[in-house]
């Protein structure tokens, strides 16, 4: 049984990460800024046997260094970074918020560095040692037909 760290565990892909590898018998570390507002998460940790809910803000460097002191010497075979943001819908040239950009690329680009820099000794423990970074197919540079969402396209 592998022990999966899951970022951005709450919603979206990481809810669905963790969903299924909880399904499988996985255990699973599964992150996010508000674990005690993160209810399905937090029904899914009710129903299996092996998930922890750890708190952690991947934009705040502090927080993650926590959340890797929190696990001690703990292993982590798989660390799957999918915490994320699209930011603001509507920006074209000549209509950028930059601070909203800046936000979505502190999230989404120095996010899972400030992760991976902080779980790197776990990580190394493992015998598989895999760490993923993965977005959602709209981060796509090659399959952009839909256009828009420049902040998250960038950032991913």
């Amino acid at each position: 049984m592998a022990t999966i760290l899951i970022t951005g565990a709450s919603r979206g892909l990481g809810l669905e990460f963790a969903s299924q590898y909880a399904a499988e018998g996985e255990g699973i570390i599964a992150a996010c800024r508000s674990p005690a507002n993160a209810d399905a998460l937090l029904k899914i940790e009710k129903n299996a046997g092996r998930l922890d809910i750890l708190e952690m803000d991947v934009t705040d460097l502090k927080s993650v260094r926590n959340a890797a002191a929190r696990l001690n010497e703990s292993t982590i075979d798989v660390l799957i970074n999918c915490a994320g943001i699209v930011g603001a819908q509507g920006q074209t040239a000549g209509n950028i918020d930059y601070k909203n950009w800046a936000q979505v690329f502190d999230v989404n680009t120095l996010g899972p560095m400030r992760v991976l820099e902080a779980f790197i000794e776990h990580i190394a423990c493992s015998e598989r040692r895999l760490a993923i970074t993965i977005t959602s197919a709209m981060g796509s540079l090659a399959d952009n037909r839909a256009g828009g969402s420049i902040a998250y396209r960038s950032s991913k």
